[in-house]
């Protein structure tokens, strides 16, 4: 008898709510995949945009080993497994979060915090009534390195979601 239930692996208990946010954090993956594969097609490859991929993609892989094991094949579904394969994920997710919010940071820094530019202007008053004059017009060029750097911030931030 003891042999019989030490052959079947138990299954951890969860809640039911817990399905439908392992299924967000799929939707939140592919998103930053996207986000994230844009960007890179706008600037080329960064380190950052590199490991931003992989932990995507491996969040992917991850969720499909969930489903498979948790659905179609119980003999998969091994605890131990899937605690250090979350382990990984989480700290993948943060390396990944760091590395691309540092990146945003330091080339949205570049177009917004320099030079004759005042950035986003939240204030009751023009920027001329202090003295600052308006940046200069923004060549057509820049303006798609401009949609990368938020592409990729968009994708820092889901990444911290994911996190």
């Amino acid at each position: 008898m003891s042999n019989a239930l030490q052959s079947h692996r138990p299954v951890v208990p969860m809640p039911r709510w817990s399905n439908a946010i392992g299924c967000a954090r799929a939707v939140i993956a592919i998103l930053v995949l996207a986000f994230t594969a844009a960007s890179t097609g706008i600037w080329g490859g960064y380190p950052a945009f590199g490991i931003t991929l992989l932990t995507a993609s491996a969040t992917l892989i991850v969720f499909a080993y969930y489903f498979v094991a948790l659905s179609c094949k119980r003999a998969l579904y091994n605890r131990w497994a899937i605690l250090a394969i979350e382990a990984c994920g989480t700290l993948l997710w943060l390396v990944s979060f760091a590395l691309l919010s540092r990146w945003t940071s330091f080339y949205h820094r570049f177009w917004y915090g320099s030079g004759q530019s005042y950035g986003f202007w939240h204030a009751p008053f023009r920027p001329s009534d202090i003295g600052l004059s308006p940046r200069s017009i923004v060549k057509r060029y820049s303006s798609t390195r401009r949609a990368g750097v938020a592409l990729a911030g968009t994708a820092a931030g889901l990444g911290g979601l994911e996190l």
